[in-house]
Formats: structure tokens, C-alpha cells, sequence
């Protein structure tokens, strides 16, 4: 089953670039979404299409990511941008499991994959209560919120997770910040890359526009 859809930012950040299109890299202009996949410059020159890439937005769309457990997730432009930076696309270079794939070899998914799980499952469980209980006045802002948050939730994971927390507070005491922590830190330098008082009150007009 394939995995969650990506792209790179650049073609020399990008795992295998060399390819038969390396001569048309210079002309990328990117940078490009992380959710966006990249249409080879060869195949683009057949098609007729430009060969510059398309750049991103100020503010992202909504995009479709395709989860291995759950199928195709509609993610708001406001995870969108939180997953294009820096902080969050390392958690693809994390095991989930530790260092569990040592002894079975398929146990390979990544904290970027169950982060992206994680706040498919808490949108769907905040509109549940939504229409369970309407008298907690939970509006598109909230579930918006919500979702960012178990977006965010993993972002202070180091190498091979919680084995990275033992290691390092065994060698350097109990004191030594565990995920949680670096996850606060990381979560404020993502609130300071990305506009999310626009996102909010984008979600907040369409709201108000459908009543």
C-alpha cells in the first residue's frame, strides 16, 4: 500500500534526484509545497506544460493527502503550511517504532505518517462533539485548532523516538527535555513561520458566509 504523497522543496533536497530530468533543475523556480507532488520536467516538456514549477501560495489550499490506513484525508491550508516547514518534514526521517524494524523489518512508518493520522482522527472526533453536543458552540475555528495541535503533538521527537529520551537522560539526567518539551519549542518557532490568525479568520468568513 503506497505510502502518505510528498514532494521536496528543492531538487537537491530531494531523496534520488539524479534522474533523466536533472538538466531541467536549474529551471524550477519552487519552492514548492510539501503536499505537492512534482510532475517530472520530462514529462511536462511532452505535455506541453511549463517547466517552471509552480509556486507556493501565501496561503495554502486545501489538499488531499493519501494515508496508508486511512485513505484520501482532506487537510486544511493551515496543516498544509505547518507540515511545509522544516520542523515538521524531520519527522519523516523518524521511525515511529524506535528501532522495532530491526526485528520486523515492515514496522518502517513514520511520525510523520501518525502525525498526520492523528489529526485526521481528532478532526473527526471534535465534529462528532460538535453535532453530539451544540451547546459547547464548537465552531470551524476550534476544529481547526484541534487539528493543528495533534498535528503538532510528536513534532519534539528525536532519532529512533522515545529510545532517543532514555539515551539522553541517562547520560545526561532526568532533567534532560523529553519530546513534550522540544515539542513546545518547535511548535512556537512553527507559530512564528506560518499565519494562523489569517487561517482562522479565512475559516471563521466561509463559516459566517454559510450561515
Amino acid at each position: 500500500m503506497p505510502k502518505i504523497t510528498q514532494s521536496f522543496s528543492s531538487a537537491a533536497a530531494s531523496p534520488g534526484a539524479a534522474s533523466d530530468d536533472d538538466d531541467d533543475a536549474g529551471s524550477w523556480t519552487g519552492p514548492m509545497s510539501q503536499t505537492d507532488n512534482r510532475t517530472p520536467a520530462g514529462k511536462r516538456r511532452r505535455s506541453g506544460l511549463p517547466c517552471a514549477a509552480r509556486p507556493v501560495a501565501p496561503i495554502r489550499p486545501t489538499k488531499t493527502i493519501h494515508d496508508r490506513v486511512y485513505g484520501a484525508v482532506s487537510t486544511p491550508g493551515l496543516l498544509v503550511a505547518a507540515m511545509d516547514t522544516a520542523e515538521f518534514q524531520r519527522l519523516d526521517r523518524i521511525q515511529q517504532l524506535g528501532g522495532s524494524s530491526f526485528v520486523f523489518p515492515s514496522a518502517t512508518h513514520t511520525r510523520k505518517e501518525h502525525s498526520i493520522g492523528t489529526s485526521h482522527l481528532a478532526g473527526l472526533v471534535v465534529r462528532h462533539l460538535r453535532e453530539a453536543q451544540p451547546s459547547l458552540n464548537i465552531d470551524d475555528a476550534d476544529v481547526l485548532c484541534v487539528q493543528l495541535a495533534a498535528l503538532l503533538h510528536d513534532c519534539g521527537h528525536g532519532p529512533y523516538s522515545h529510545m532517543w529520551e532514555t539515551v539522553c537522560q541517562t547520560w545526561h539526567g532526568r532533567d534532560f527535555p523529553g519530546h513534550e518539551d522540544m515539542s513546545l519549542r518547535l511548535v512556537a518557532v512553527i507559530a512564528k513561520k506560518i499565519p494562523i490568525a489569517a487561517y482562522l479568520g479565512r475559516t471563521s468568513a466561509a463559516a459566517a458566509q454559510k450561515d
